[in-house]
């Protein structure tokens, strides 16, 4: 299964006509949030259909940066279950010091992800966490002072059920992948930016390779 994993666009779509071959060539496209800059659900709905020109299988989550209503395009509270994976989808982040549109208390986080774990209960099916907010404690959440601003609920979830990979944006210097476990957390740095990555599933045994990579316009 081939995933190509984007992140905090803000609303920058002048890369996506040269990746289009790749985008193609996908099974999966995961949208991280941060979709629009400030946009509300018709903007966010814009930025995926430029996507969805290529490739119309899509799971996304909105970001921080995005307005609220843009949740509504998604089913947040739900887990997609595609090729044999649980991707379970978490938006938003926690609250920062920009006050951004769609902001959220750990209590938030706690209770979403405690849902997720009833509706998760006796699936033996591999697990993808797709969050816009990273988890605590790792490069993927820290800034350039050295602070860690990530979820402690998110890094609980993930102790807990070992997922195959978390997908992460948010911290647009958290670029790279780290480990919580046996979980790659993975941060393809903004696509505003160029940056992007290419995620391939590999069975037996199971396993997520990835690279990252930066496009450039044409």
């Amino acid at each position: 299964m081939k995933i190509v994993l984007f992140t905090d666009i803000h609303g920058k779509t002048f890369f996506i006509k040269s990746l289009s071959e790749e985008i193609k060539s996908a099974d999966l496209i995961v949208v991280c949030g941060d979709i629009t800059h400030f946009g509300n659900a018709v903007s966010a709905k814009g930025v995926l259909d430029a996507f969805s020109r290529h490739n119309g299988k899509i799971i996304a989550v909105a970001g921080n940066c995005d307005l609220p209503e843009v949740e509504s395009l998604f089913k947040s509270d739900e887990i997609r279950t595609i090729n044999g994976i649980n991707f379970v989808c978490l938006g938003g982040s926690l609250v920062t010091p920009s006050r951004t549109p769609n902001e959220h208390y750990e209590s938030y986080y706690e209770q979403k992800l405690a849902d997720f774990e009833l509706k998760l209960a006796g699936s033996k099916l591999p697990l993808i966490l797709v969050s816009h907010q990273p988890p605590f404690g790792t490069i993927n959440d820290k800034l350039p002072s050295g602070l860690n601003v990530g979820s402690k609920a998110v890094r609980r979830f993930i102790e807990k059920y070992q997922p195959l990979a978390c997908f992460t944006g948010h911290i647009h210097e958290g670029r790279g992948c780290d480990y919580i476990g046996t979980t790659k957390v993975i941060n393809p740095g903004p696509f505003s930016e160029g940056f992007y990555a290419s995620i391939q599933i590999i069975q037996n045994p199971l396993e997520a390779r990835y690279q990252i990579k930066q496009a450039f316009m044409q």
